[in-house]
């Protein structure tokens, strides 16, 4: 995992972190326990410092949400993304 920043806002629509450095669109977000808190969905601001928005879990209490403000939370983990697909063998023809 690697540390993404700590939460400015937080509400049931997005959490905004200031980071130093841009991860990959649909990463992964969690806590230093490894709960997820959901998934970045936007990169905005300056490029050396720029501010993240992160789609909060459903699986996410939204009771948990302003507590999180002030948090370190950290990028990392799977993404969910599109599956690789094996590449089949070509099926040899007339033997």
């Amino acid at each position: 995992m690697r540390r993404l920043g700590k939460v400015l806002h937080a509400d049931k629509l997005a959490l905004i972190v200031r980071s130093e450095h841009v991860p990959k669109l649909g990463s992964i977000v969690r806590k230093r326990d490894r709960k997820v808190v959901g998934k970045v969905s936007d990169v905005f601001g300056p490029v050396n410092f720029p501010y993240i928005a992160i789609k909060p879990s459903p699986e996410l209490n939204p009771g948990e949400i302003p507590r999180l403000l002030g948090e370190e939370i950290y990028v990392g983990g799977k993404t969910h993304g599109r599956k690789k697909r094996k590449k089949a063998g070509r099926a040899r023809a007339g033997k």
